[in-house]
């Protein structure tokens, strides 16, 4: 390694492997740390060569992460290619940074409706408005103001 590169990560469905640079001959090899938990991105990539995997952008630290189906769950990525969704299932963490870089046994994929630009303006408060009660935009208004 050219001292740039200190370690490269080679990953498969069932585990991942680190070649580190021979500075750290000696010590304790590091492992991706694993726990049950969820990551939401963008569903980019999808392949199904030799086995069933699909990439998502993480919505939080914009990284790419490996996400590995088992069989029989391929018709659920039909529905969700290029969407944005919440993957809940076992995350394999870099060992030195804690971001998500792969998650296996997926138990749950839910995609987040789409939010329609403007729709802001139809919400409604919680507290009915009666007569005699200052409106909201006059509220924000005068405080504004002064």
């Amino acid at each position: 390694m050219n001292g740039r590169i200190t370690a490269i990560r080679f990953e498969t469905q069932e585990k991942d492997n680190f070649i580190t640079s021979k500075s750290s001959i000696g010590k304790k090899s590091q492992s991706i740390k694993h726990s049950m938990g969820t990551v939401k991105g963008i569903v980019q990539s999808l392949t199904m060569r030799n086995q069933l995997k699909f990439t998502i952008w993480d919505a939080l630290f914009d990284k790419g992460v490996t996400c590995y189906l088992d069989k029989g769950q391929e018709e659920i990525m039909r529905e969700v290619w290029g969407k944005k969704v919440i993957i809940s299932g076992r995350i394999g963490r870099h060992p030195e940074t804690g971001l998500p870089v792969v998650i296996r046994q997926i138990s749950d994929i839910q995609v987040i409706p789409e939010i329609e630009p403007g729709s802001y303006r139809r919400a409604r408060g919680v507290i009915p408005w009666k007569e005699g009660i200052e409106r909201p935009e006059d509220v924000i208004r005068r405080l504004r103001n002064g």
